[in-house]
């Protein structure tokens, strides 16, 4: 390690003074290029000949004060410092950004995804651009209820030859249910026309439920359907529990239902052929 020297006359100097010892020069004087001794490795000024502290011809090479062990420590130090304030104010710049995106979020309602969403859609996204495989997008399904535009209520009934029939399990047709009693009037007239729209529609692949419900006579019931030739299925709630699941208000009573489920009509009473027309469009 070079020992420090008085810039004016080469002297070696004790750490901390302020004035060479020699020649009463400051030691705050511009640093000086020296020559370091190739022996005791005292530094000297570049015009001396012999090295002042064990007379050693100077034949080394110059020193420039870029080559100090502290000049290359002030320059790190220097550089972290600029380092970590470019870093705050990326980090400023950010948070600012980020403040004015939720604040805007907030004013208009538009929801903040959060970090696992984030992190989801992601990776989502980086499976899609790897397989470059097109993601489908999410179905929305509607609720459970009875209304137009809900899912229609699931059930299973057993149909006149003794096979239970889910509507769940008719997922991708169109379905009409239609509940009917044989005492109803109003039933007996509205099913040659259900008939002719059931056979008619075979192409769509329409299915037409038709359940017997709040009927004391299952044999009155049974031969209303051969009087009247019903070719689509025939399904008996004996027990009332799926006209009570669907909240009748009277008989009859038809719910036009489409490919995914839902409810998109639901006729109370009698219909003639042109209502039946007009309403199973909507499940076609």
């Amino acid at each position: 390690m070079l020992t420090p020297t008085c810039p004016v006359c080469g002297k070696p100097i004790r750490p901390g003074a302020r004035f060479c010892s020699r020649c009463r020069a400051p030691l705050n004087a511009p640093v000086q290029a020296q020559i370091a001794c190739s022996r005791c490795g005292t530094s000297n000024r570049a015009s001396a000949r012999f090295c002042a502290r064990c007379a050693q011809p100077l034949t080394a090479m110059p020193v420039s004060p870029a080559s100090s062990p502290r000049f290359w420590l002030v320059g790190v130090g220097v550089a972290a410092s600029v380092l970590v304030v470019v870093l705050v104010i990326i980090l400023v710049i950010a948070l600012n950004k980020s403040g004015t995106a939720i604040a805007a979020n907030q004013a208009t309602g538009t929801p903040i995804p959060s970090a696992t969403s984030t992190a989801a859609n992601l990776m989502t996204a980086t499976a899609s651009a790897k397989t470059n495989t097109p993601i489908p997008p999410t179905r929305i399904v509607p609720a459970v209820g009875l209304k137009v535009g809900n899912t229609a209520p699931d059930f299973a009934l057993v149909d006149s030859a003794g096979k239970t029939l889910r509507l769940s399990g008719l997922r991708g047709k169109p379905v009409i249910i239609n509940f009917w009693a044989s005492w109803c009037g109003f039933c007996r007239q509205e099913m040659p026309d259900l008939n002719g729209l059931y056979q008619d529609s075979q192409a769509q692949s329409l299915i037409v439920l038709g359940i017997n419900t709040e009927d004391q006579d299952r044999a009155a019931a049974e031969k209303m359907v051969r009087d009247y030739a019903l070719t689509f299925p025939i399904l008996w709630d004996q027990d009332n529990h799926v006209s009570q699941q669907y909240q009748l208000r009277g008989y009859p009573g038809s719910f036009f239902i489409d490919r995914d489920g839902v409810i998109r009509a639901v006729v109370n009473g009698s219909m003639n052929r042109a209502t039946m027309n007009e309403q199973v469009k909507l499940i076609f």
